[in-house]
């Protein structure tokens, strides 16, 4: 009964492993990956003490059913599928875990995802995408993103700045929250630099309101 379960399950995966690939390819392209190749390997390893399989295999077990699975990608053109873990960069491994829960949003119960520098390698009009997509994502679940994007940054319900002081001869974090004058102020910071500008804080006021735009009921 088991082995006949686990290859019914096995069955499913198939067929959702599948799936899954086409719609996470369909996202990655959306981040700025377009040449992009994502599969679902499911692999199976024999083992005489484990369970029999209808079509004859006798297969290592877990609760999880008889399959090992790993995410294969390949990032440019001509290049192998390799395993994703060992392959991506920082960046890339953001974009990709992006693109993956933005897939299964809907069926995993995950309740808080970090994205750690995910604007690595992107540019202002990615980076739009990027917050967009990050602004979806967290209707589902609560989304924490360390940006140096404004227009990712421009897609936040809240924004805080993340501030480093020497106290006691020791290097101290502290995180600060931003209201709406403060907000526009360090969004025309990461447009401009240092010296910001009129210019700057009027195109920080134009990314926040074109956010909210988009994120209105019924867009």
């Amino acid at each position: 009964q088991m082995g006949q379960a686990a290859a019914e399950l096995s069955e499913q995966r198939q067929a959702a492993a599948v799936r899954l690939a086409e719609d996470v390819e369909a996202h990655l392209r959306d981040l700025g990956l377009e040449a992009v190749r994502f599969q679902v390997v499911l692999e199976r390893r024999e083992d005489p003490g484990g369970i029999p399989l209808p079509d004859g295999q006798t297969c290592a077990f877990s609760p999880d059913g008889v399959d090992l699975v790993e995410f294969y990608v390949s990032a440019n053109p001509g290049e192998p599928l390799r395993p994703l873990v060992r392959t991506a960069s920082t960046g890339e491994m953001s974009r990709f875990m992006l693109a993956i829960k933005t897939v299964l949003a809907a069926a995993d119960d995950i309740p808080v995802l970090v994205f750690d520098e995910i604007d690595i390698g992107v540019g202002g009009r990615s980076g739009e995408v990027i917050g967009r997509k990050l602004w979806d994502l967290s209707r589902h679940r609560q989304t924490i993103c360390v940006t140096h994007l404004p227009q990712i940054a421009a897609f936040a319900d809240a924004h805080y700045r993340v501030l480093k002081e020497v106290a006691g001869g020791r290097s101290v974090s502290r995180l600060e929250t931003l209201d709406e004058a403060a907000r526009i102020e360090e969004l025309a910071a990461m447009l401009a630099g240092s010296a910001v500008t009129g210019a700057a804080r009027r195109h920080a006021r134009e990314l926040l309101e074109s956010a909210r735009a988009w994120k209105e009921p019924g867009r």
